[in-house]
């Protein structure tokens, strides 16, 4: 899918007329089941698309989030992992290249990361001069789906935006999103002195570097052999030794985690997004 595309939330997911690979769609996105007949899963929902108003739409864009071209030229692995490394909105997208999104998003967070029952989870607290907190929290869930708040924060409240990183191959990555939006509303995305990524120079992705730069500038394939990892990269740490742990499952021959098989208990409950909390007492 190469262009945007609006749907109603009241889209069902729908079962191909392909026999040889077993297929669904969902919101405009084509999903296709690709291990043993006997395993198939039933295809996710997710809650933050339920019962949605008439003067909102969900919009299925497979633009690669508006990076260079259809896809990323990296292994996806280094490419997912930059939601679980919050501390990289602070170095990247604000200090480094001046500020990409809002002022509230240039304000260094302190980050605690947990286990969920689907992946791995970050929240990131900035103190506000009022002594609110501005609370943010993204997911990863196994085995390749991210959940990100907009840094645009629009509004507050839980994300509404899902989105997939697909390896096309080992050094090939594209991501594909579902957006809830006001009817009619451009999703938004970075810019660069009034420029799109696609549409800065060489030297000015030099000056004001965003996402690709951080991940293709590693390498096609990183070597973790050669990394110095810190504190600020334990959200990362705990992402790749799962995602390792559901590999040797699969092996194995057991369901790795977020596989439901009954449809009435395929709804994702999703966590992530943007909140102001009151300061305690």
């Amino acid at each position: 899918m190469s262009h945007p595309r609006r749907t109603r939330a009241s889209a069902t997911a729908r079962p191909s007329a392909s026999r040889s690979i077993p297929s669904a769609e969902y919101l405009g996105l084509l999903f296709a089941y690709l291990g043993p007949p006997e395993k198939k899963p039933a295809l996710p929902r997710y809650d933050v698309f339920e019962d949605m108003p008439a003067d909102e739409e969900i919009v299925a864009d497979g633009s690669n989030i508006g990076l260079a071209g259809d896809t990323t030229p990296c292994n996806w692995v280094q490419t997912h992992e930059n939601v679980m490394d919050p501390y990289h909105v602070f170095v990247l997208h604000s200090s480094n290249s001046g500020n990409q999104f809002v002022p509230l998003m240039g304000l260094l967070p302190e980050v605690t990361w947990e286990y969920t029952a689907r992946g791995v989870k970050s929240y990131q607290d900035r103190r506000l001069p009022d002594g609110k907190l501005f609370h943010r929290v993204t997911e990863v869930m196994m085995p390749n789906l991210r959940i990100v708040a907009s840094p645009f924060v629009k509004r507050y409240g839980r994300t509404d935006y899902v989105a997939w990183t697909l390896p096309i191959d080992d050094t090939t990555t594209k991501i594909f999103t579902l957006d809830r939006t006001p009817r009619g509303e451009r999703v938004s995305r970075a810019r660069f002195n009034g420029k799109s990524w696609a549409e800065l120079t060489e030297e000015e992705h030099q000056r004001m570097p965003h996402d690709y730069e951080a991940q293709v500038g590693q390498g096609a394939i990183t070597l973790h052999s050669e990394e110095r990892l810190a504190a600020s990269d334990r959200g990362v740490v705990m992402f790749r030794r799962l995602l390792r742990q559901q590999i040797e499952a699969v092996q194995a021959g057991r369901d790795p985690l977020g596989v439901a098989f009954d449809t009435a208990c395929a709804t994702v409950q999703v966590e992530a997004g943007n909140f102001i909390l009151e300061p305690a007492g």
